[in-house]
């Protein structure tokens, strides 16, 4: 009877200390839990802040560079003449601007609004640039000059109209303004330099007529060289040396007398001025013409040569 007692004993403290044990186990399980579960809210409440945080970006600087940019594109356009070539387009593309003005903000990114503006004020401008220069073209009669090209580029121009007035983005507008303006540019350079290069061997014609009877004075008396002496004709020497041909040469004497010039300068003072007095002391200055100032020019010159200035011939 005692050895079953004890057994039963023996037996209900092992269930004792096993259950207690369990319960032990356990509780480090239900601790990790607890702390999970109040560290977990923490996390992502910072993380959402973080997030908050990055996607909170102020445009403020980025709209008011955009804003300065296609305001002066919008001066530029009316400086080329868009109120006149375009005024509704223009005052359609102003009311845009006016729009995107009332809703830029720091918290609303307006670039590629404020971009395709900047896009139709360009074109406006290059527009504007291209009525007035086929104006031009048209007044000089360069139209005439290669009516291939001229109809090519009013074919242009009819493409740049219809995308403007179906209001097609600032890209587009400019692309064909760009075609259109470069047409017509390449019509009035070749017609305007065809027309200088006429007038400039117009008048180069005129100086030969008007130096030849000179030139074939000396050449007809054996001369076989013409030295230019007055400053005057250095500016006509190439004419002259046309005119003259193989047989006389012409001598421009600007670079002689600027050496000399140079080498009287340079002496001694004393012995310049005992020079100059001995060789014109009966010999005085004379213009035939001289504004005020020239005037004072020449009695200063005078008097830095010592030679007695004889005024104005009348």
């Amino acid at each position: 009877m005692k050895k079953y007692l004890l057994f039963a004993f023996m037996a209900m403290s092992l269930i004792f200390v096993s259950c207690k044990s369990t319960e032990q186990e356990e509780t480090p399980q239900d601790t990790t839990q607890q702390v999970t579960d109040q560290t977990e809210p923490d996390v992502t409440e910072e993380k959402q802040q973080q997030e908050e945080s990055g996607d909170t970006k102020s445009f403020t600087e980025t709209n008011s560079t955009l804003l300065e940019k296609v305001d002066d594109s919008r001066n530029a356009a009316i400086k080329s003449g868009a109120e006149t070539y375009y005024a509704e387009r223009l005052s359609i593309t102003d009311e845009m601007l006016r729009a995107i003005k009332e809703k830029a903000d720091d918290k609303t990114d307006c670039s590629a609004e404020l971009n395709d503006l900047n896009y139709r004020y360009l074109a406006l401008q290059k527009a504007s640039e291209t009525r007035s220069l086929k104006e031009k073209i048209e007044a000089n009669g360069f139209d005439k000059d290669n009516q291939i090209a001229y109809d090519a580029a009013e074919v242009l121009l009819s493409e740049l109209e219809k995308v403007i007035s179906e209001n097609a983005d600032g890209k587009t507008m400019y692309n064909a303004a760009e075609a259109s303006y470069a047409a017509y540019h390449t019509i009035f350079y070749n017609s305007f330099k065809k027309l200088a290069d006429s007038e400039r061997s117009a008048a180069i014609e005129q100086k030969k007529n008007a130096v030849k009877p000179a030139v074939d004075f000396f050449a007809s008396n054996g001369c076989d060289v013409i030295i230019l002496g007055c400053t005057h004709f250095t500016h006509i020497a190439d004419i002259m040396q046309l005119v003259a041909g193989n047989n006389v040469k012409v001598i421009d004497s600007r670079e002689g007398v600027s050496k000399q010039a140079i080498r009287v300068e340079s002496e001694d003072s004393s012995k310049k001025t005992e020079y100059l007095s001995e060789s014109f002391k009966d010999m005085s200055f004379f213009a035939t013409a001289a504004a005020p100032e020239e005037k004072k020019e020449y009695k200063l010159l005078c008097k830095r040569l010592d030679i007695p200035w004889g005024g104005i011939v009348q």
